[in-house]
């Protein structure tokens, strides 16, 4: 019988077979493998037996196997590989996303109560993590964003929305308030506007009230009626970076529009001019709140054929300055150190998801690719070493290696979390719980798992060292749900 697509999820995702189509069973395996547990959230996989479903044949004039259709866009056989599947299945969950902005019901509510959080902790001076302390290395905050950005072009307006959701409805505007009292003592609008670009140069320095070491210091570089130009040294999110021709701080320049504009009642855009993605050594935003910002839009990057490979270059470099940091070697930001408060490096990861629940797919997507790909190998070879094995090691010996990862020493430096212990393993399956994680220790309970991309991480590992790759990391427990720490569930596919 006939299905109908069109009341399906808006990213669909078609597989035409047969039961005598070889390459069909890889092309299989490659969707399900980038998909993770986005199976029926983000996306909605159908495969067709084109012997059965002649109607759907005839109406996609599909002529040779395998055909792949996401949404209504053809693939045909010629043209699979890995890498197309990977950038075509991307591209739309970050285009799902972004058209979606204006549908969906942000929930504003979570929004503020996940920052107010923030707040709560700061000003209590209470130690969210009493083994670890609230703080992360810039490098695993870096890594993280990176990841993200390398995934699709799109990520940057993706980006740039997230930041200005958590801008608008976060507290935010409370920690720039607090920074300048003058803020609301003004009554006309450019001269609010003038205290707002003097409270984020507080905020993004050495000497914030609030201790969250975003960056050194800012300098205001000009300031008018409608239109100012702040440039910020040593900022978390990019400090030491190479020159990849990209700005890489979409994020902040969302966030910038956000408050500003819960601050003013007024359209705000915030374009990023300079960065250290863009050979400066600098970060510069122009923050716009004339009537025409009301008609800009974030545009991302032209695509360039060796983007991937530019990411993947910048994220070894950033790899390589976390471990010159850790080692005191070389410090990235001398005046305030290299480390951020936690709560910077969750707000990207848990808005996105309080903002729309496709984002898992996304922040899986890049976990795994980071785990696929970034640094981290030769603590890997040293394990495997040690237990006198070698790849591709069997699904029960890749756990225990990915258990002597999550516990080495630097996992510890750099503060990703805590402790972590295998609770249940076979062969076909594992548990690993984490304690401290970064990504959500603090979180209140909004009845959400936080931890995609760290579960991409792990699926990404476990690649690496048993040529599974498509063993799937479901996050089962997390501080997000109310539990005291994160339960991952790994099974082999």
């Amino acid at each position: 019988m006939s299905k109908d697509f069109s009341m399906m999820p808006p990213v669909r995702v078609i597989l035409f077979t047969s039961p005598t189509c070889g390459p069909c069973v890889s092309v299989d395996r490659i969707i399900r493998k980038f998909l993770g547990p986005g199976f029926g959230i983000s996306t909605h996989y159908n495969k067709i037996d084109v012997d059965e479903e002649r109607e759907l044949v005839e109406k996609y004039d599909i002529r040779r196997l395998p055909t792949l259709l996401i949404n209504d866009e053809k693939i045909t056989s010629e043209l699979i590989d890995e890498i197309t599947i990977a950038e075509k299945l991307q591209t739309k969950l970050f285009e799902t996303v972004i058209e979606r902005e204006k549908l969906r019901e942000i929930h504003k509510e979570n929004l503020l109560i996940l920052t107010q959080n923030t707040l709560d902790s700061m000003n209590q001076e209470q130690i969210i993590r009493p083994n670890i302390g609230d703080y992360c290395h810039i490098g695993l905050l870096q890594q993280n964003i990176l990841s993200i950005l390398a995934l699709d072009p799109l990520a940057e307006q993706f980006m740039y929305i997230l930041g200005k959701d958590l801008g608008l409805f976060g507290a935010g505007h409370s920690l720039l308030t607090t920074a300048n009292s003058q803020i609301y003592e003004k009554l006309s609008l450019s001269d609010r506007f003038k205290e707002i670009i003097k409270g984020f140069q507080k905020i993004y320095s050495s000497d914030s009230p609030f201790p969250l070491f975003i960056a050194e210091t800012t300098e205001i570089i000009s300031i008018e009626d409608e239109t100012a130009k702040i440039r910020i040294y040593g900022l978390a999110t990019s400090v030491g970076a190479p020159d990849i021709g990209e700005h890489l701080c979409p994020f902040i320049a969302g966030e910038i529009a956000g408050i500003t504009q819960a601050l003013l009642g007024k359209i705000t855009f915030v374009e990023e001019n300079a960065c250290w993605g863009t050979g400066h050594e600098y970060c510069e935003f122009t923050i716009d709140i004339s009537d025409e910002a009301e008609n800009k839009k974030y545009e991302p990057s032209p695509p360039i054929p060796e983007r991937r490979d530019l990411f993947r270059l910048l994220i070894k470099t950033v790899a390589d300055h976390f471990n010159a940091s850790v080692l005191m070697k070389n410090v990235q930001r001398p005046t305030i150190g290299d480390y951020v408060y936690m709560g910077f490096l969750q707000q990207p990861i848990t808005s996105a998801k309080i903002m729309d629940e496709f984002c898992g797919s996304i922040l899986y997507s890049a976990g795994r690719e980071l785990g696929n790909f970034g640094p981290g190998k030769e603590i890997l070879r040293k394990s495997m070493k040690k237990r006198n094995i070698e790849k591709p090691l069997d699904f029960e010996t890749g756990i225990l290696v990915l258990h002597d990862y999550l516990t080495h020493p630097i996992m510890h430096i750099s503060r990703a979390h805590a402790f972590c212990e295998i609770i249940e393993l076979s062969e076909e399956e594992a548990t690993i719980k984490i304690h401290d994680c970064a990504y959500a220790t603090g979180v209140p309970g909004l009845g959400k798992t936080f931890c995609d991309f760290q579960a991409g991480y792990m699926a990404g590992r476990l690649e690496i060292l048993t040529n599974i790759d498509t063993t799937l990391v479901t996050e089962t427990k997390c501080h997000g749900t109310g539990d005291p720490y994160c339960e991952f569930l790994i099974q082999k596919d």
